[in-house]
């Protein structure tokens, strides 16, 4: 929305707030789009690429040497609302990441100054529920769980083991490497390999395959085939198997979506110190 805009929205262009992220879109085909449809789904200018890339065949001409932050929204637009693919967006301001959305929710991050001007600036990660959505089922129970106030106006995201407050929600982070470990339990072994006992994997109290899905849900599938898998997302070879994400596994493209995403934020977060030389002198 343009600064001079009137909207309902909070923001403008270049910040992360609903009015500088929420502008309006409109795609016309006659024949093709049905018309006079308002779906909520959430499309970013990103997916733009890959749907018009997809729409005119050329998703060859994608390069396929680097991520590409699009999504094919090619079912949104030709079916209708409710067929978006995208669920998650993370917003910045420049180079500065200010907001994270999941679905309907939406977490951002607000500076806030620690004691005088001078000690410098804090950065506190909050959630805001938009007005309809605390009429949801989800809302009632988030607060039940968390013992939030349900008529606070932002919800604080603290990392800890006891909350202060009725509108702090507090969290335990996993390690990066501990979550990559739980995932990778959601490798289907091939039996060859489980039967040569040259693969690990858990078994339950009736010494049968643990079955990792009661734990990961359907965060993330990883299959596995003896031959090339003719519709893969992406594909690794090991050990005479081939071992991919199903193209239309959208769950688990978006979980391999979230983990390029932090090991980008992982990589480029801290500093390595500088290397110690030891130079005998007399």
């Amino acid at each position: 929305m343009p600064t001079s805009g009137y909207s309902w929205l909070r923001g403008a262009k270049g910040d992360v707030l609903e009015g500088g992220a929420r502008v309006p879109a409109m795609a016309w085909w006659p024949g093709i789009i049905e018309p006079n449809q308002t779906p909520t789904d959430i499309l970013d200018i990103t997916n733009l690429f890959t749907t018009a890339a997809r729409l005119a065949g050329a998703t060859d001409k994608i390069p396929g040497d680097r991520i590409t932050d699009g999504i094919d929204q090619t079912s949104l637009f030709l079916l209708g609302e409710g067929h978006g693919r995208r669920n998650m967006m993370f917003h910045y301001s420049g180079g500065t990441l200010g907001a994270i959305r999941y679905a309907d929710y939406r977490g951002g991050i607000v500076y806030a100054v620690a004691g005088r001007q001078e000690k410098g600036r804090q950065t506190e990660l909050v959630m805001r529920v938009l007005p309809w959505a605390r009429q949801l089922n989800e809302f009632e129970t988030l607060t039940r769980i968390f013992g939030l106030d349900p008529n606070a106006k932002q919800y604080r995201m603290k990392i800890g083991w006891q909350p202060e407050d009725t509108d702090d929600i507090v969290i335990e982070t996993r390690p990066l490497l501990s979550a990559m470990f739980f995932l990778g339990r959601s490798i289907e072994i091939p039996e060859e390999l489980r039967a040569r006992k040259v693969a690990y994997f858990n078994l339950d109290q009736n010494d049968q395959p643990f079955d990792w899905s009661m734990v990961l849900g359907d965060l993330l599938t990883i299959h596995s085939s003896s031959t090339v898998p003719p519709e893969a997302q992406t594909a690794v070879y090991y050990r005479d198997y081939w071992y991919f994400i199903d193209d239309s596994d959208i769950k688990s493209k978006e979980t391999l979506s979230m983990l390029y995403v932090v090991f980008a934020l992982k990589a480029g977060g801290s500093r390595s110190p500088a290397p110690v030389l030891t130079i005998p002198v007399e």
